[in-house]
């Protein structure tokens, strides 16, 4: 155990010292004093810890419980905690051969899952440093720990049973079936309570009085019976004082006691379905980061889908459809659509007009604003991926002006689908909330137009966003290659902000054309409904317009960089 410690102690340093080299840097260096300062405000500034309003106990035994109860199902059921037997490619190239017991690599194991542990624990008392309860700060650290080592304990304990089914197949397969059984008789349990209080809890006013309701419902049998040991894990954090603190402390300790008796001993020749899911995470890990930037990989499955192209044609043509080929083959669409999808299915079954309405048109307004505006952040098949190989880019027979508009088009249709799907969910949905007072056809007018205004205004987002890579492509982030740390946390804000107020700004002149001549409409034909119409569209053509002239002003420039510059 000396050398593995050793191990984990040296990884952790090289972390950091090689995050901290890259500060010498300029761009680097002035991107993580601004992640610091977002840090600092985000969750030491006197307004956020002055001006917040305290976080509910009760709020706490709602949520927290739940999401621990789902994430032990999806454990169960889904295999999803195969991810706690993931080792490294050096530590499985490594460690495996070497002449080290199973029980010291689960130990190895362990040991690295605190510092996940810790690292939550530390951000998760930030969150609640402002509660409702006396409870000291180290104790509630304690608590916080507690209740992610348990369950870092039973996803392993889960991982290294199922492995053990896995290689002795059927023949023990009757051991696994009574933890399922279990598990399936808690969430029916649970159902059943739901079911027995869903008319109270589709009759709730408000998000208050619905929280209320659902922390009824759990406490009560039979729920509150299935529940009472996922409760007892979290009774410590909600105590009023060290001496129930304490208290509460001994059957949570006991079950996380159990936890790691249970995954000292079990016996299990895990090694080949670690390597197997550590080879998969790795995998999925570069995905996810290709994904962020831009440069997604395609499955194997799906590197045979595509689209027809025509042989002749506008010649942009085909960067437009070599990123829609990008966007089908890595599945972003299904990614763009499952909001949206979920939001309609509920708008179906609850829209009904009750307080369950007013959320979800809440939360589809919340989703559609933030594709609005971070949604171009993260869809980067574009000028953002494609920079790096610019030298290829000069062999094509596409003008500036030509290639950046295919480029900014793409990401402009991916986005507007499913904004206009949630927008337009929420606008209907809140048609009974006082501050959305409008008539139906005054609904049905604002729906029609959000159409070309979105998409005019995701065309002026993307064009912002590529002539910042254009313009300074060594301050933004290109390609698949980056590193995280709080510098890449403020190279995302330093662009955020750029790109946010140069859309503010480009914003005004349309929107004062649009209310000049809603206005003018209005005042002749005392219609609303016209009026938002003849708005919209006046807005989404002079946003049209200053799209185009920043796509050609970007592609003028595009034509002027050198490959040199890039690099």
């Amino acid at each position: 155990m000396g050398a593995l410690w050793y191990l984990i102690w040296t990884q952790t340093r090289n972390r950091v010292v090689r995050q901290a080299k890259r500060l010498k840097q300029p761009k680097y260096a002035v991107a993580f004093v601004l992640g610091l300062a977002y840090f600092w405000f985000l969750f030491f500034s006197p307004t956020q810890t002055d001006g917040r309003a305290p976080i509910s106990d009760d709020l706490l035994m709602i949520v927290l419980p739940v999401i621990f109860v789902v994430t032990i199902a999806l454990t169960w059921l889904l295999g999803s905690d195969r991810s706690a037997l993931a080792f490294t490619r050096p530590e499985v190239a490594m460690l495996f051969p070497a002449p080290i017991s199973r029980r010291t690599l689960v130990l190895y194991r362990i040991l690295h899952s605190q510092f996940a542990a810790l690292f939550s624990t530390i951000i998760w008392m930030l969150i609640l440093r402002k509660s409702t309860s006396d409870l000291p700060a180290f104790a509630r650290a304690i608590s916080v720990w507690l209740v992610f080592t348990t369950l870092s304990m039973h996803r392993l304990g889960v991982a290294l049973s199922r492995a053990g089914v896995l290689e002795r197949r059927s023949r023990n397969l009757l051991k696994f079936t009574p933890a399922l059984g279990v598990l399936l008789a808690v969430v029916a349990t649970i159902a059943h309570s739901v079911r027995r209080d869903w008319t109270l809890l589709t009759e709730a006013d408000g998000l208050r009085a619905l929280g209320t309701q659902v922390l009824s419902t759990l406490e009560l049998p039979p729920a509150g019976i299935a529940l009472l040991p996922v409760r007892l894990i979290f009774e410590p954090l909600v105590a009023s004082g060290l001496g129930e603190w304490a208290l509460a402390m001994v059957p949570a300790l006991l079950i996380l006691v159990l936890h790691v008796w249970w995954v000292l001993a079990t016996e299990t020749a895990f090694e080949e379905a670690a390597a197997e899911v550590s080879e998969k995470q790795a995998n999925d890990l570069a995905e996810v980061r290709a994904r962020m930037h831009g440069v997604a990989k395609a499955k194997q499955k799906d590197v045979g889908r595509t689209i027809p192209l025509a042989p002749i044609g506008w010649p942009g043509m085909a960067i437009l459809w070599k990123n829609a080929v990008w966007v089908m083959r890595t599945n972003q669409i299904r990614s763009l659509l499952l909001a949206p999808a979920i939001v309609v299915f509920g708008a179906i079954v609850f829209g009904d007009g009750g307080s369950i309405s007013t959320i979800i048109g809440a939360v589809a307004a919340a989703l559609g604003s933030l594709l609005l505006f971070f949604g171009p952040g993260t869809m980067r098949n574009d000028l953002r991926a494609d920079l790096q190989r610019l030298p290829l880019l000069r062999t094509l027979p596409i003008p500036g002006n030509e290639l950046v508009a295919a480029e900014v088009l793409t990401g402009t249709l991916a986005l507007t689908v499913p904004q206009f799907i949630l927008l337009g969910v929420a606008v209907w949905m809140l048609r009974g909330n006082s501050i959305a007072q409008f008539t139906d056809p005054m609904r049905v007018a604002t729906i029609v137009t959000l159409l070309p205004l979105l998409f005019s205004l995701n065309a002026i987002n993307f064009a912002l966003h590529n002539g910042l890579a254009v313009m300074f492509p060594g301050w933004v982030r290109l390609g698949e290659k980056t590193a995280g740390g709080f510098e890449m946390m403020g190279q995302g804000i330093l662009t955020s902000v750029g790109t946010l107020l140069a859309l503010v700004l480009l914003l005004i002149l349309p929107s004062i054309i649009g209310l000049s001549v809603g206005g003018a409409l209005y005042a002749l034909t005392q219609s609303l409904t016209l009026a938002i119409v003849a708005g919209g569209l006046a807005t989404s053509i002079g946003l049209g317009t200053e799209a185009w002239l920043l796509i050609l002003a970007v592609g003028r420039s595009l034509d002027k960089l050198e490959p040199l510059q890039v690099a």
